[in-house]
């Protein structure tokens, strides 16, 4: 058995679970760029052809469904150190066990799986309400620092909401930003330098709303617990309210 490194993207994942089946056992898959050497067993970079990672999600949707397919992806996207090993371990169940797959939710490989995607998820569909943009001038801008990297999971959704925008969705912890121009979504690396401000106007606003933020609340109904909840200290950097 080896290790097999790949370069962080869901291809190269899904091409070190072909190399498992069509090559050698693989005893787990990391990172290429933070793996660390075992004396134990030999490691391989695996190199990321798009052939066989369709091969290998194409028999997953045979075996799986659609739902099975979207944790699986969820699950990459989850910070999580162990991720691609829980993937190989469900993607092995899969092909073993078929369609019945969906009934042994108890079994250890899918509680591990499903744990992590429903941690994914419920992140995002928090950040569908926690993006606050800010009016640049010639483009809008939104800076966000979540736990996992949701980026590609809100590319639909505000390009959908801001189809007749430019936008920039920055997450400023991991120097990624999606850049939306009006007809094409994108990925790209990116670390803002500088100061940025926002316009005049914008500003005004962003006053008015804290203002109101402040101004609607009824002191005597204050839960700052209940408030925590909904909206957890760790995203309230970049929401304009809680500025």
């Amino acid at each position: 058995m080896i290790d097999y490194l790949y370069d962080e993207t869901f291809d190269g994942l899904l091409c070190c679970v072909f190399a498992h089946y069509y090559e050698e056992k693989a005893a787990g898959i990391y990172p290429a760029g933070a793996y660390q050497p075992s004396l134990l067993r030999g490691s391989r970079v695996v190199v990321t052809r798009p052939e066989q990672a369709d091969r290998v999600y194409a028999a997953l949707a045979r075996k799986t469904s659609r739902l099975a397919l979207r944790r699986i992806y969820y699950t990459f996207l989850a910070a999580a150190p162990d991720k691609e090993n829980i993937i190989l371990n469900y993607a092995v169940l899969a092909f073993r066990l078929g369609p019945s797959l969906a009934a042994r939710r108890v079994l250890p490989e899918v509680l591990a799986l499903e744990k992590l995607s429903d941690r994914v998820e419920t992140e995002y569909s928090r950040f569908l309400g926690f993006v606050r943009f800010q009016d640049m001038g010639k483009f809008l801008y939104a800076e966000i620092r979540p736990d996992h990297n949701i980026l590609s999971l809100l590319a639909g959704h505000f390009s959908d909401r801001l189809a007749g925008e430019n936008f920039m969705i920055h997450d400023a912890g991991r120097d990624m930003a999606l850049v939306w121009d009006g007809q094409e979504a994108r990925l790209t690396p990116f670390r803002r330098e500088g100061v940025w401000r926002a316009n005049e106007k914008e500003l005004l606003f962003q006053t008015l709303w804290r203002e109101y933020f402040e101004r609607v609340a009824i002191a005597e109904r204050r839960n700052p617990r209940l408030q925590g909840q909904f909206t957890p200290r760790r995203y309230r950097s970049g929401l304009t309210e809680f500025r």
